[in-house]
């Protein structure tokens, strides 16, 4: 028994080293771009980018009309770029009544209401190249454009 337990531990200990090597590397690249942008920005590109993270719990469907509240409240912060938490199969209908470019962190095919889907990104820019990890319930990117590419992607524990 001790040593099956140790053998599971081992398996667990190299999957979440796996993880934590992949999310360095994409906070890694997250952090290059944005020193890239802030280079652009210092060279006379006063134009600035609006990005808002939220979590907006079970796909905003706690509430009544939630799906309709979370598109009146991103309306008025009018972001360029939304990172999105617990989309839950709300993203598409946010995405199409918004005007956004919808990326869903899943699984290329993945139908775009999905509810098991946890994570998304909304632009009013095009999307560039995915980043997909093993682990998109937790972690996904997306390259999209503002005058020079950038990466918008998540890490979720």
């Amino acid at each position: 028994m001790k040593t099956e337990l140790w053998k599971i531990n081992i398996i667990h200990t190299n999957t979440n080293k796996s993880l934590m090597k992949r999310t360095f590397i994409l906070i890694a690249i997250c952090f290059i771009f944005l020193l890239t942008s802030e280079w652009s920005m210092a060279q006379g590109n006063k134009e600035t980018i609006k990005f808002m993270a939220w979590n907006i719990l079970h796909g905003g469907n706690d509430f009544e009309d939630g799906p309709q509240r979370v598109i009146d409240i991103i309306r008025e912060i009018d972001p360029d770029v939304v990172m999105m938490v617990e989309t839950y199969g709300s993203g598409k209908l946010i995405a199409e009544t918004l005007g956004y470019n919808f990326h869903l962190i899943a699984p290329e095919g993945t139908p775009l209401d999905d509810k098991s889907v946890n994570l998304s990104i909304y632009s009013k820019y095009p999307f560039g190249k995915r980043i997909d990890t093993e682990y998109p319930f937790y972690l996904g990117a997306r390259q999209t454009s503002f005058r020079q590419p950038f990466l918008a992607g998540f890490f979720h524990p």
